[in-house]
């Protein structure tokens, strides 16, 4: 689940520069990893679904290992370097999001799903007239490591927050 070194092209948020693991890049490509065994399923490969499975297991211990932080998970942490950030991302949880819309398992523990929920609530949600911001310090305050996107407001991200809020239960 980390992020290749240089790999501001291999994430959504362009300009922010994340090193390691990532939530939001773990998620989605945990949700990938469920999907190619799903379709590896239906065509007969049992080779690479188990290879899916041997992914996702090692992967679901590195993200929980490497980012989760006590009631929401980390932006990133990269171990070999100690360079972590605690920057609480509105969507962190987009990967739940891709798992409940393709009907397959979901990438993070319910426990966890609930309690960064009400993490980005009580952290985002006050910075924003409508919606939620995309991202804030724990404490609620600016972080403009990622420049515009980490402070400005996007539809995109507050549909995605508000969707998976849904999907969990949060009506």
């Amino acid at each position: 689940v980390d992020c290749p070194v240089g790999a501001l092209s291999h994430q959504f948020y362009g300009a922010w520069e994340w090193h390691g693991a990532a939530t939001h890049v773990a998620g989605m490509w945990l949700a990938v990893l469920e999907m190619g065994e799903r379709m590896a399923d239906k065509v007969g490969d049992t080779s690479f679904a188990k290879d899916c499975q041997v992914w996702q297991k090692l992967g679901r211990q590195s993200l929980e290992s490497k980012l989760w932080n006590h009631g929401s998970y980390l932006l990133f942490n990269d171990v070999s370097s100690g360079r972590k950030d605690d920057t609480i991302l509105g969507d962190q949880l987009a990967g739940l999001l891709s798992c409940r819309l393709h009907g397959i398992d979901d990438v993070f523990p319910a426990d966890r799903v609930r309690q960064t929920l009400e993490t980005v609530k009580r952290v985002c949600f006050p910075a924003a007239k409508y919606g939620s911001a995309t991202a804030r310090r724990p404490d609620g305050s600016v972080t403009l490591d990622g420049k515009h996107q980490s402070t400005d407001i996007f539809l995109g991200e507050c549909l995605i927050l508000a969707t998976t809020m849904i999907y969990a239960g949060e009506a």
